[in-house]
């Protein structure tokens, strides 16, 4: 012996309804399955943003340790800085060296020796720009005879100042 959902009558074995609750019963049904299944496409959304937001954090971190990687691995200090400036220093005696054999192919001379200042003809006949200097010392570069040559010099003393 079955009983009505709705209004707790006897019915017939297999039922849910009586005959005058069926067709509200059946559509109060439908409303609670399809505010079942509204409710289930908010935390759908919510779960498929998730993905997103865990993947960009993963991506945040993995740049991040990256990041740091890249800059422990940069070369740094004090031992950095003395090659960077001989490295620099040789870079400004090959100009000046390639200054001073313009000069003798143009003039069938080399210039005159002595400190490489503002006054010195490889600047006032602009086969130099400017007039470059040791970047450990500020010292100005120094061109003496060499035999028949004459050859740029750095007079810092350090290590790797010379071409």
């Amino acid at each position: 012996m079955a009983i009505c959902i709705k209004c707790g009558r006897t019915i017939e074995k297999g039922k849910n309804y009586c005959d005058g609750c069926r067709p509200r019963g059946e559509t109060q049904v439908r409303e609670l399955i399809g505010l079942a299944e509204s409710n289930r496409k908010g935390p759908a959304r919510v779960s498929r943003v998730r993905p997103l937001i865990l993947g960009l954090v993963g991506i945040t971190v993995v740049m991040l340790i990256v990041t740091v990687a890249l800059m422990a691995s940069m070369p740094s200090g004090p031992e950095f800085d003395t090659r960077l400036q001989a490295a620099g220093c040789q870079a400004n005696l090959k100009r000046v060296e390639r200054a001073v054999e313009s000069y003798y192919d143009i003039k069938k001379e080399y210039p005159p020796t002595g400190r490489l200042d503002e006054n010195h003809p490889l600047v006032v006949d602009e086969y130099l720009h400017e007039v470059w200097t040791c970047p450990s010392t500020g010292h100005l570069y120094l061109l003496y005879r060499s035999g028949q040559k004459v050859v740029v010099s750095c007079d810092s003393g350090r290590a790797g100042h010379k071409i």
